[in-house]
């Protein structure tokens, strides 16, 4: 009986054990997957940045082409 006990109470320190490792894992993966977002979102508006950059250099183009035809 006294061995089973023992068992039982390594049983319990080993779950536990495992258990607060899946959860620190599980901590990491959602950090890491905020970041990602992050990153994500801040390369979308990078891009959206640009291309309303290139539309506007593009329509000073031609406005300054149009304005030389004049």
């Amino acid at each position: 009986m006294s061995d089973r006990g023992i068992r039982s109470r390594d049983d319990t320190e080993l779950y536990n054990a495992i258990f607060e490792i899946l959860r620190q894992a599980q901590g990491k993966l959602r950090q890491q997957e905020k970041l990602r977002r992050k990153e994500e979102k801040k390369s979308c508006s990078e891009k959206k940045r640009k291309i309303d950059a290139e539309q506007k250099s593009c329509g000073r183009k031609k406005r300054k082409s149009t304005k030389a035809q004049s």
